[in-house]
């Protein structure tokens, strides 16, 4: 008589479970007694184990097809198996170098390392970027991801660290970020403006004159942001309005962010200082 023996589910595109290019896959045919294996690929035998075999009744795939598996059951029986193969390609990513900017030029810096998602999977959309590594063996095993990847703080300059990039099979590549600090410097004039009316130290300052100080110093098309704390410049949240109320008396640094080609060109400080009308009798 013949019987059946489960080599596990077909591994499909349409089922979402194909095996990745380089992968392999280990049949277990394996069934107790005195018994013999016959593999088949598409028909064609390509393994064979006699009754009586010692640490057999296993085989290991490393291409698509139908596999077949018949066990020959101690020369009384025949057990059948059969089990779909197929293989997606791995997808490709690209190396890139990211730039931040770096305040006090020390080449250590906050870095949102999903910034250049995009780019480091070709801006293919059916690829991601599911998370970022100190080390490649980290990103190949996917083990010790970097926890605040939003927010990452170098530890050297130029430091290196490994994008893990997916296909929707859960196919991988690793790419390579660089990251590297902008050493432009820009130079910003104090600006100033009038108290008229309190005397409190506080007045409205028109920003604008900072984007006319620095123009001839940026590449064009630029984008000029301005933060009142260095952590919103890393970050981008709560910039600021061309008209801006200073928030301490008298005097207040403020950073201007400028950024080009989706990358920060220069952060620099922004000293703003209050000056005051003399009262006419």
């Amino acid at each position: 008589f013949q019987a059946s023996k489960d080599l596990g589910q077909n591994r499909l595109l349409a089922t979402g479970n194909p095996l990745c290019d380089g992968e392999t896959l280990i049949l277990d045919g394996t069934i107790a007694g005195n018994n013999g294996y016959d593999w088949y690929r598409n028909g064609i035998l390509v393994q064979s184990e006699p009754i009586g075999c010692n640490d057999c009744g296993t085989y290991e795939v490393t291409q698509e097809g139908t596999y077949t598996l018949e066990v020959n059951l101690d020369g009384a029986c025949v057990a059948n198996s059969e089990i779909i193969v197929e293989y997606v390609s791995n997808p490709v990513g690209t190396d890139i170098i990211q730039t931040e900017c770096d305040v006090n030029q020390d080449g250590l810096t906050t870095f949102n390392l999903f910034e250049r998602a995009a780019d480091i999977r070709n801006n293919d959309p059916n690829l991601s970027v599911s998370s970022f590594f100190l080390s490649e063996m980290d990103a190949i095993n996917d083990i010790d991801a970097i926890d605040n990847p939003t927010s990452f703080q170098n530890t050297i300059p130029n430091q290196i660290v490994y994008a893990r990039v997916l296909n929707p099979f859960g196919c991988f590549y690793i790419t390579e970020i660089e990251l590297r600090i902008s050493n432009n410097i820009l130079n910003i004039p104090v600006i100033e403006a009038c108290d008229l009316l309190d005397f409190d130290g506080f007045t409205t300052f028109d920003l604008d004159e900072v984007n006319m100080a620095i123009a001839n110093q940026i590449p064009v098309g630029s984008v000029v942001t301005f933060y009142e704390n260095e952590t919103d410049v890393f970050t981008g949240n709560n910039p600021l309005p061309l008209n801006f109320d200073n928030t301490i008396a008298d005097a207040q640094t403020i950073f201007v962010k400028v950024e080009n080609n989706s990358e920060c060109f220069a952060v620099s400080e922004v000293e703003l200082m209050v000056k005051f009308t003399p009262e006419v009798s």
